[in-house]
């Protein structure tokens, strides 16, 4: 039997912007699912600003007003093309299209290195 050898990835320093960059994506989707009303919005409290995370609970409660109380959706979310633009050595901007079952989302967010990390400063969802 032949063995296969595996490349072993290090992971980014957390306050790189290559972290920043492996990030992006993640915080889309994550992002997207709790608008959608899938995971909770203290999920983001580490990576959000208090205004941004006021604005995605605030869809949240919205997605749920509009689903009359009923359950919230239980199917995945998809990220599509994710694009990162360095603005600065402390500051990243990112766009994300996010694929849900009947729809498509598009987000652009910021995400600036501050004390504790990177955070999410800015978000437009479309």
């Amino acid at each position: 039997m032949r063995s296969v050898a595996t490349k072993q990835i290090a992971p980014a320093n957390p306050r790189s912007s290559e972290y920043a960059r492996q990030l992006a994506p993640v915080l889309a989707r994550v992002t997207v699912e709790t608008m959608r009303g899938m995971r909770a919005p203290t999920l983001l409290r580490q990576y959000a600003v208090p205004d941004v995370l006021a604005d995605v609970e605030r869809r949240a409660s919205l997605s749920l007003r509009l689903r009359l109380g009923k359950q919230p959706p239980n199917s995945a979310v998809r990220v599509g093309t994710v694009r990162t633009c360095q603005v600065s050595d402390t500051a990243l901007e990112a766009s994300a299209v996010v694929q849900e079952p009947y729809r498509a989302r598009c987000l652009a967010f910021r995400l600036e290195l501050r004390h504790s990390g990177w955070r999410m400063t800015a978000l437009e969802v479309g």
